[in-house]
């Protein structure tokens, strides 16, 4: 087994590290944005809106809003092959000159082909292929986390919080993994062969007593 920097395959060629082992970091992000935001509505006692009648003002009055959008791009991911092979776990494949892995399929990214497939092929015989490690960047996050809260004074001291919390709100689905493997006979390269565990809408309630 070769040499390793962290969380990376095995250096390739340990006579050119530059060119057989330079690669992005496996937790390399490249774009992150996350925007966050609260708004308490102006409606109810003390508000800029109040609402004399008590009834009014129990239904409309104390709501707040809350929420968390993240977007950002995937991380980089290694493409391999089981044809030929130097070393057991430094196999990759050949880049096809012109092209680029990254770049969608002719038709446009789908579940059944998320990159440019044909940008790559099996390495030459007795080689462990010329792409570079982590030459792929896999899906990307789009996330919008909302909540709202509801508040019941009793006093002074002491109040009752209802809360309505929603992860992934409009249920995008968080794909992954990708199949990164060229596997001899087929094994449906460059497929989405499913979703982060978890990543689907979650829905929760809560009261909590304030005092």
């Amino acid at each position: 087994m070769g040499p390793r920097w962290p969380g990376g395959p095995t250096i390739r060629d340990i006579r050119n590290i530059r060119k057989s082992g330079y690669a992005h970091a496996n937790f390399d992000v490249r774009h992150r944005f996350v925007y966050s935001f609260l708004y308490e509505l102006p409606f109810g006692r003390g508000k800029r809106y109040p609402l004399a009648n008590a009834v009014t003002n129990a239904i409309l009055g104390n709501w707040q809003v809350n929420g968390i959008l993240t977007l950002q791009t995937g991380f980089p991911r290694n493409i391999t092959s089981t044809f030929v092979s130097m070393a057991s776990d430094a196999r990759t494949a050949d880049l096809v000159p012109g092209k680029n892995p990254n770049n969608p399929p002719p038709g446009g990214r789908t579940p059944e082909e998320w990159f440019d497939t044909s940008a790559v092929v099996a390495p030459a015989l007795g080689t462990a292929g010329n792409l570079a490690p982590m030459a792929i960047f896999a899906l990307g996050t789009r996330n919008l986390d909302l909540s709202l809260f509801k508040r019941f004074p009793i006093k002074e001291r002491y109040a009752v919080t209802y809360r309505a919390e929603f992860f992934n709100l409009a249920n995008t689905p968080q794909f992954d993994p990708l199949q990164m493997s060229l596997v001899q006979g087929g094994g449906g390269f460059g497929r989405v062969t499913g979703t982060i565990s978890g990543s689907q809408r979650h829905v929760q309630f809560a009261l909590r007593f304030e005092f």
